[in-house]
């Protein structure tokens, strides 16, 4: 096959003139045909030409320039590059086919003559700093220059009109021929193209998305009845099972503790002497050193009745700084000396020692009350007798165990298990009292704690499927536990608890769906089937591939569905 001689090189009108320089340059044939767009950033003026045929020049390459724009044309033929419009012109030939219709020849001329005048514009602008005389000499070459140039166009429109009346009309109807064949090709193409897209996202999601396994598998069973002895202690920390089969589990204990008072009726009456209560709070002014004062120390109020200490206390120095003496301070608790209302004094200031009273210490120690004494009272008062404490302390019981149980549940989480009988409440502590601000009403205090033995369930499961193994099937866990405990023997203080319990537990093939998903992924149905026949406890199994025309199980697990009955 002969070397191709030609090449015709279509640029985009984007494209710049380094963009057609390099193809040129790339051209690997003598000949380089040159195709334009209209408003060709590459052909918008003469010099781009110019450079462009210095370029082919220079790699000994003939150029020559198609385009419909008629600027470009007349552009490329000034720069002396030949230029057609490739709509009058024959797929073989260049220049010799080229046509123009007659009536263009005058726009032609026309063109040429802007053209000149454009370029020289160009020339005098570029040549402002040269002189007059320099200037002139240049205009006078370039015009003869243009000269030549618009001789050499005229001659090219000669001839090419000279070719349009020999050859006539035949070139269009070939190109348009050629352009529908190149549609249809493409059409073609596209088409094919488009449908084999369709049938590959087809394919995918046939076999990739659609596909499902669904395995439902059947496991094999085995109840057991039991009858066993458990001891729970909160020493052991794991279940065991002695020589003589009975079950140790480990156990935790549960404790609360809660006060509370109640009101109770009153209906006996009883003679009273009792005396008034309240604070002191007690001044050192005298010295740095510390007063200690014993039980029972006497206080003298301003209007002379009598307290005493209940407790003794040390009274701290007072801080002297520059002779300066700033007092220091106790709170005491103190009791009327005599019984009756008399005492029920108020807040006041100024209480003295009597025993310090002949010292210096009797004005550098004293005290004051800042709330009221009280209780003092001699007379007759309601009082409870024995069957209104019972009542209340029967009261004052079920208050409290309500409270505790309350408490409790939120200490009782659902893995222990509680049963009947292993809880205790006690009341630890009753007192009768009343109530300073209303003597003739009365009320029990008590305390009382509240504890709970517990066990974890899932222990007994797991020491009952040790001792009862033979009995379940391969590989099996417990499924379900019905027990029932007896009333247990329960010792709080050591924290034990012993108890019969008897029942029934199930045993189920511990078989896990996630572990099927993973190893039925990819497998084909025959694979699949001697995957899920071979596990363990699989008394039967229904395996279905959706849709139709899958053969294996999806790779992605997810797609697979495992259900165990």
């Amino acid at each position: 096959m002969a070397p191709k001689k030609e090449k015709k090189i279509f640029f985009e009108a984007e494209d710049g003139l380094e963009v057609v320089l390099k193809a040129i340059q790339d051209a690997n044939v003598p000949r380089v045909i040159l195709n334009f767009p209209k408003n060709s950033e590459a052909a918008d003026d003469i010099e781009s030409f110019h450079e462009m045929k210095q370029k082919a020049e220079k790699l000994e390459k003939e150029v020559l320039v198609e385009s419909v724009d008629d600027h470009i044309l007349e552009f490329a033929s000034l720069a002396g590059i030949a230029a057609v419009n490739p709509v009058f012109r024959s797929r073989e030939r260049a220049i010799s086919d080229i046509v123009v219709r007659p009536k263009s020849k005058k726009r032609v001329a026309e063109k040429a003559e802007e053209s000149k005048q454009v370029i020289k514009a160009r020339k005098q602008e570029s040549q402002e700093q040269k002189t007059k005389e320099q200037t002139e000499k240049e205009n006078e070459i370039e015009e003869a220059e243009e000269n030549s140039r618009d001789d050499r166009l005229k001659s090219v429109l000669t001839t090419i009109q000279a070719r349009k009346e020999s050859r006539g009309p035949y070139e269009s109807h070939e190109r348009a021929k050629v352009r529908r064949e190149l549609h249809g090709k493409l059409w073609y193409i596209t088409r094919w193209a488009l449908a084999a897209v369709a049938l590959a996202g087809i394919y995918f999601t046939a076999f990739y998305i659609l596909p499902e396994a669904r395995i439902t598998l059947t496991l094999k069973r085995a109840e057991r009845q039991f009858s066993d002895k458990l001891f729970v202690s909160t020493k052991a920390s794991a279940w065991t099972i002695d020589q003589s089969g009975a079950i140790t589990l480990p156990g935790q204990l549960l404790s609360a503790t809660k006060n509370a008072q109640v009101p109770i009726e009153a209906q006996g009456k009883r003679q009273v002497n009792e005396k008034a209560k309240g604070k002191l709070i007690i001044y050192n002014g005298y010295n740095k050193n510390p007063q200690q004062l014993v039980a029972t120390t006497r206080f003298e109020s301003p209007d002379g009745k009598i307290f005493r200490l209940d407790k003794a206390v040390v009274v701290p120095g007072a801080k002297v700084e520059g002779g300066k003496i700033t007092p220091s301070s106790v709170e005491a608790e103190v009791t009327a000396a005599e019984a009756g209302d008399a005492s029920n004094v108020g807040p006041q200031m100024g209480w003295k020692l009597p025993a310090f009273k002949g010292t210096p210490r009797y004005d550098g120690f004293y005290a004051e009350n800042k709330e009221r004494m009280q209780g003092g009272f001699v007379g007759e008062r309601p009082s409870a007798t024995e069957e209104d404490m019972k009542a209340g302390e029967a009261k004052l019981a079920n208050v409290l165990e309500n409270a505790l149980s309350a408490q409790m549940s939120i200490l009782l989480s659902e893995k222990f298990k509680l049963i009947d009988g292993a809880t205790s409440f006690a009341l630890t502590r009753v007192e009768l009292q009343s109530d300073p601000q209303n003597p003739d009403k009365a009320f029990l205090y008590g305390e009382a704690s509240m504890k709970k033995l517990v066990f974890i369930e899932e222990m007994l499961s797991a020491a009952l499927m040790e001792k009862y193994r033979d009995s379940a099937p391969e590989n099996a866990k417990v499924e379900t536990l019905r027990a029932n405990y007896a009333p247990p023997t329960v010792n709080f203080t050591d924290g034990t608890m012993e108890v019969s319990a008897e029942g029934a537990v199930s045993f189920v093939s511990d078989i896990s769906p996630e572990r099927v998903r993973e190893g039925v992924a990819g497998k084909n149905e025959a694979e699949l089937k001697q995957f899920v026949f071979s596990l363990p406890g699989v008394e039967g199994a229904k395996i279905s591939l959706w849709p139709f025309w899958v053969v294996r199980a999806p790779k992605n697990a997810d797609r697979i569905d495992v259900s165990i009955k």
